[in-house]
C-alpha cells in the first residue's frame, strides 16, 4: 500500500472478509423499508418480478437477497473484464475492484435487494458487448434496461450520443426509438418547480459514493472528456451525472435514479489517477499517494460503519444510521406472542407490516 498499489494476495484476503460480512448481513438483517417498498411496488420492473417470484417460493427475504448478491458478484466480474481492457498492470485492476466494493452505495446494494443491481448488471453487460462488438447482447441489454426502475432515458441519450459520434447507425436508431418510448410511457416523471434540490443531490452523491471519491470521480470524468479519450462508459456516466444535476434544479432526484450509471465509472477514476502519476517524477508523487490513501481510508471507515450497524444493535442495543429502528420493532412484533395487528401503522412503514402480515387493529 506504500504506493497505493493493491496486490493479489491482499485482495484475496479482503474478499474473504468482505464475503463473510455480506453473508452475515444478508442472513441476519431484518427486511428494510426500501426492500418492503420494492416488493410491494406497482412498478413493472425486472427487480420487482424477480423478488416477488422468489418470495412465492419461500416467504423469506434471504433468498431474493442471495440472488441479488450473486448478480452483484457478476457485476464485479464484468467490471474486472472492462478494467482489463484499459489497464496493463493487474495491480491497477485490483485497486479498481477494491474501491468499487468499498463504495457505501455498492456495499449496501450487495446485502439488500434494491433497484440498482439489475441496471448496473445490464449497463456493464452492454459496455462489454460494445467493446467486443457483440450486437446481439447489445440489443438484449438495451431492451431489458427499458424494464428497470431507473432514469433509463438518460442511458438511451448517452448511447445515442456515443453512436452518433462513432457513426453506428443501427445503435443510434435503436437508442432513439427506446428513448422516445421511455418518455412516452413515462418511465421517469419530469415535474415540479425550481426549488434548489441541487445541493441535496450533491449531498446524496457524497453519501452514496463517499465525499472524496465522488470529487475524484467527477474530476476524472472531466479530465477524460478534456483529453478526448472518451469511450462508451464515459458517455454513460457523464450523461447521467450532467442530466441528474440539471434535473435537480427543478425537482428532487432519488438516489437509485442515476447512481447505477455513475458508479460504474470507477475504473476511469483509477485510470486518471495512474496517468497523473506517470507524468510526474517519483519525488512529486507523494501528494497523490496521500490522497489515494485518504480516499481508501474514508471508504473503509464508511463501510465498517454500515457493516457494524446491525451487530451493534443486536448485541448492544445501538443504532448508527443504516437501518431505521422501527424495522427492529416491527420484526419483534411479528416474532412475539403471535400478534397480528397494531393500533397505529404509519405510511412510512406500512409495507414492512404488510410483509410480516401485520394489520392495523380495528377500532
Amino acid at each position: 500500500m506504500k504506493d497505493c498499489s493493491i496486490h493479489k494476495t491482499f485482495l484475496k484476503i479482503f474478499l474473504i472478509f468482505y464475503l463473510f460480512i455480506c453473508g452475515y448481513l444478508i442472513i441476519f438483517t431484518p427486511i428494510t423499508t426500501s426492500e418492503a417498498n420494492l416488493i410491494y411496488s406497482n412498478q413493472n420492473s425486472i427487480s420487482t418480478y424477480i423478488v416477488n417470484f422468489l418470495l412465492k417460493i419461500n416467504h423469506n427475504i434471504v433468498l431474493p437477497r442471495s440472488i441479488f448478491f450473486i448478480i452483484s458478484i457478476i457485476n464485479v466480474w464484468l467490471l474486472y473484464i472492462y478494467s482489463k481492457t484499459i489497464f496493463k498492470d493487474n495491480r491497477d485492476i485490483y485497486l479498481t475492484i477494491l474501491i468499487y466494493l468499498l463504495i457505501p452505495g455498492v456495499f449496501v446494494s450487495n446485502v439488500v435487494i434494491n433497484w440498482a443491481t439489475i441496471p448496473i448488471f445490464l449497463s456493464l453487460l452492454f459496455i462489454i458487448a460494445t467493446l467486443y462488438e457483440n450486437k446481439i447482447i447489445q440489443a438484449i441489454a438495451l431492451v431489458l434496461l427499458f424494464f428497470t426502475h431507473t432514469a433509463i432515458f438518460v442511458f438511451y441519450i448517452a448511447i445515442f450520443l456515443y453512436s452518433y459520434k462513432r457513426k453506428i447507425i443501427w445503435l443510434m436508431v435503436s437508442s432513439l426509438i427506446l428513448f422516445i418510448l421511455s418518455t412516452y410511457f413515462q418511465k421517469y416523471d419530469l415535474n415540479g418547480i425550481p426549488k434548489g434540490h441541487l445541493l441535496q443531490l450533491l449531498g446524496v452523491y457524497a453519501v452514496t459514493l463517499s465525499p472524496f471519491f465522488f470529487i475524484a470521480l467527477v474530476y476524472s470524468l472531466y479530465r477524460v472528456g478534456k483529453d478526448k479519450k472518451t469511450d462508451i462508459l464515459w458517455y454513460i456516466s457523464t450523461t447521467a451525472l450532467v442530466v441528474s444535476l440539471l434535473i435537480s434544479i427543478r425537482q428532487k432526484v432519488l438516489v437509485t435514479d442515476f447512481t447505477p450509471f455513475i458508479v460504474i465509472a470507477t475504473p476511469l477514476s483509477i485510470k486518471v489517477f495512474k496517468n497523473s502519476l506517470k507524468i510526474r517524477l517519483k519525488e512529486f508523487r507523494g501528494k497523490y499517494y496521500f490522497l489515494c490513501k485518504i480516499i481508501l481510508l474514508v471508504l473503509l471507515l464508511e463501510t465498517l460503519v454500515i457493516a457494524l450497524n446491525y451487530p451493534l444493535y443486536r448485541y448492544f442495543g445501538k443504532k448508527i444510521y443504516f437501518i431505521d429502528i422501527s424495522i427492529y420493532k416491527i420484526s419483534n412484533i411479528a416474532k412475539n406472542s403471535g400478534k397480528k395487528c397494531v393500533k397505529n401503522i404509519n405510511k412510512h412503514n406500512k409495507n414492512l407490516y404488510k410483509f410480516y402480515n401485520i394489520k392495523q387493529c380495528k377500532k
